[in-house]
C-alpha cells in the first residue's frame, strides 16, 4: 500500500464538535503553562532562599552546640576558667615567673 493510501485510511476523522473539543483543549493548556509560567520562577527562587536558610540555621546548630559546651565548661570545669583567664587577661598565678620573648626582625 502506497504512502498517500495509507496517510488517508489512517485520518482521523473529526466534526465540528471534535474540533471545538480540541481547541478548547489546546486554549486550557496554554492559559495553564502561562499562569505557572511566573509561579515557575518565584518557586525556583523561594527554594534557593529555602536552601540558604537551612544551610544557615545548620550553621547556627553547630555554634550553639559549641557554645553550650562552652557554657557547661565555665560552670564545672575549674581549669578550663583558669586557662581561659590566663589567655584573656594575662593573670599568672603567685609564684609564678613570666618570661618575655621578643619576636625576630
Amino acid at each position: 500500500m502506497k504512502l498517500p493510501a495509507l496517510l488517508k485510511k489512517c485520518q482521523l476523522k473529526l466534526g465540528d464538535d471534535g474540533i471545538f473539543l480540541f481547541v478548547v483543549i489546546l486554549c486550557t493548556l496554554l492559559v495553564m503553562v502561562l499562569v505557572n509560567f511566573p509561579n515557575h520562577r518565584n518557586n525556583v527562587r523561594l527554594f534557593q532562599t529555602r536552601q540558604n536558610l537551612a544551610s544557615s540555621v545548620s550553621e547556627l546548630q553547630c555554634q550553639n552546640a559549641l557554645l553550650e559546651k562552652e557554657i557547661t565548661a565555665l560552670r564545672t570545669d575549674r581549669y578550663y576558667i583558669e586557662a581561659l583567664a590566663r589567655k584573656k587577661f594575662l593573670l599568672v598565678a603567685p609564684g609564678e615567673t613570666v618570661v618575655l620573648q621578643s619576636l625576630p626582625k
